[in-house]
């Protein structure tokens, strides 16, 4: 796959943001990560990454980090409205990082895998934390069709 639409995407968005007063305090893209490194990820998270972000970190990039703010007086319309920003970031740090968090939630906070709502919890690697707490992640149960999906910890906090 070719990824550089997706970094032209970033650079016209981070263009976008400054040219409205907005911030970008970090955008880093590493280089794709070694296989050795990979496969350390894998032994760590204790089980496959999923094929696409594989693909992603030994094709694309290894670590990112992406953050935007827009300034306080510019506000986005309708159903964005409430977004004043955001970003994208991984590493294989974050992303073990990641995935105990999301065990220990599962365990705690969603520890019934065969309740709807608990399962994901269960079944999941998670990729990237959204600045609330929630997080962007892979659901694993299927291994053909392997959405994102967003877990939602509000229950909890709620």
């Amino acid at each position: 796959m070719d990824y550089s639409s997706v970094v032209t995407n970033w650079e016209k968005f981070v263009a976008a943001v400054k040219r409205v007063g907005g911030q970008v305090p970090a955008f880093t893209l590493g280089p794709p990560m070694p296989e050795a490194e990979v496969a350390a990820l894998e032994q760590g998270l204790g089980f496959a990454l999923p094929v696409s972000f594989r693909e992603v970190l030994l094709n694309f990039s290894g670590q990112v980090e992406y953050r935007w703010l827009l300034p306080d007086d510019f506000r986005l319309q309708g159903e964005l409205a409430a977004v004043f920003s955001g970003g994208r970031h991984w590493s294989s740090q974050w992303l073990l990082y990641f995935n105990e968090q999301l065990l220990e939630l599962a365990e705690d906070c969603f520890p019934d895998p065969d309740d709807v709502y608990d399962a994901p919890w269960h079944t999941s690697f998670a990729f990237h934390c959204v600045g609330n707490g929630d997080y962007l992640a892979i659901d694993l149960k299927d291994a053909r069709h392997q959405p994102v999906i967003y877990l939602n910890r509000s229950f909890i906090e709620g």
